[in-house]
């Protein structure tokens, strides 16, 4: 239930001079809103009733990755025992205290979330907040940080970027556009960057997360690349169960890391835990990080047998680097590892595949590709964007599997399915049933 406000109240903000705000209780938190906003919310109150009921669920869904009792510690920004979300006049975009309550956003962000609420486009929820309010909850310092603040920071901003998607997708909401695209899109990306230190022999942990760096080492990218390792832990891992398993496990843990090294040997026992799995290859053979002895002997005295990702071998096939059969495939396969298939078998004429999803080896679209595949040499045709397939003067396209197999795809019962979490690309991109039989 929201309370309206009758009248105006004093505000102090984090960097402006006081104001007066205009209150709106929720149960959770505190919408503040300036003359010109307040007005703007008399124009359909049950809009914003939405609004802070949905940031009343954000709340919830940080609040349920700790335990009982665990909260930011700096509470100067509450108001009544809630948490303060002031839209300041003159903010740009968004600011929360790390570690503590409290979060501004800028009208727009407010202005757009109201109107696309208000005229029942509920998928452009403005994400800033969610991200804020993982600032906000950035409580395992105690664990996941250290005296070098550039590996702090690959952990602490990479944590709002990625517990944003969970808070939003607990609040059963979908994100607006995000740098002129949709937020699923975003979302892709982030995975992306795992995909893209994958690939990258080079890099390890010396070089990228501890130095705040991205898989190609480009400086203040260490955050993207860290929420990537996060997300695809989640999805692999057991979803929304294993986020609100492991920051518990995190803050739990008694060991005040004084190095990068202790850092991650945290952040390894923490993820294993929460998988409930021994994630030493991963980790070390994979991901080409460096875990300590003590920590690797910690888990596996925990969880004896070392989950394993998957192998695929080369085939000597004139159309195909790489077959993949039942005997090489177990019920779940790993991505990013180079195929070309040459289909054998197959359900249907036509096809579709998700963008976005095969490493940037098809094109830089957010449109999905319809495709047939040919009969005769078993690969994929597909025609160019915007163009229907046999109607482009008979000059089809031709495309090899050179990829890499992305993590959105797993493969069960002699079939390669998308995950439905990620397979959404844009507000037309269907869920994948069945997409291809392989030999």
């Amino acid at each position: 239930m929201v309370t309206h406000p009758t009248s105006s109240i004093t505000f102090n903000s984090f960097n402006q001079p006081p104001f007066q705000v205009y209150p709106y209780f929720g149960e959770y938190i505190v919408l503040l809103l300036d003359e010109a906003n307040h007005q703007l919310a008399l124009t359909d109150l049950n809009s914003i009733d939405l609004i802070v009921s949905i940031y009343d669920k954000c709340f919830e869904f940080y609040q349920s990755c700790f335990e009982n009792g665990d909260k930011p510690s700096n509470t100067s920004y509450m108001m009544e025992g809630r948490v303060t979300v002031c839209v300041v006049s003159n903010g740009a975009g968004g600011l929360g205290i790390v570690g503590g309550f409290g979060v501004e956003i800028g009208p727009a962000f407010f202005e757009t979330t109201f109107k696309n609420v208000k005229y029942g486009l509920n998928e452009n929820f403005y994400h800033v907040l969610f991200y804020e309010f993982g600032r906000n909850w950035w409580l395992t310092s105690n664990s996941l940080t250290c005296q070098e603040t550039k590996c702090n920071s690959s952990f602490i901003d990479g944590y709002a970027i990625f517990m944003q998607i969970w808070a939003m997708k607990y609040c059963n909401i979908s994100g607006g556009f995000y740098s002129g695209q949709p937020f699923s899109v975003h979302n892709l990306k982030i995975l992306q960057h795992v995909t893209n230190y994958e690939l990258n022999n080079q890099a390890n942990w010396e070089n990228t997360l501890q130095l705040k760096r991205g898989a190609d080492f480009a400086e203040h990218y260490g955050c993207e690349l860290w929420a990537g390792f996060m997300h695809y832990m989640s999805i692999r891992f057991g979803g929304l169960s294993f986020v609100q398993r492991i920051f518990k496990i995190a803050k739990k843990l008694t060991q005040q890391p004084l190095n990068p090294q202790q850092v991650l040997d945290n952040w390894f026992i923490s993820c294993s835990k929460a998988a409930q799995k021994n994630l030493t290859l991963l980790f070390t053979k994979r991901w080409r990080m460096n875990v300590s002895h003590s920590a690797i002997e910690q888990i596996q005295q925990e969880f004896r047998i070392s989950y394993e990702y998957d192998q695929i071998e080369k085939s000597s096939n004139p159309h195909s680097q790489i077959s993949i059969t039942n005997q090489h495939v177990s019920s779940m396969n790993e991505s990013n590892i180079p195929f070309n298939i040459e289909f054998k078998e197959y359900d249907a004429n036509c096809i579709l595949i998700g963008l976005n999803l095969w490493t940037g080896h098809i094109i830089d679209s957010i449109q999905p590709i319809y495709g047939k595949i040919n009969q005769e040499n078993g690969q994929l045709e597909y025609v160019r964007e915007g163009e229907k397939y046999g109607t482009c003067g008979g000059k089809l396209e031709r495309m090899e599997f050179k990829g890499y197999i992305p993590t959105a795809i797993h493969y069960e019962n002699g079939y390669w399915y998308g995950n439905k979490l990620l397979c959404r690309i844009g507000i037309e991109f269907q869920e994948w049933n069945s997409i291809i039989k392989t030999m």
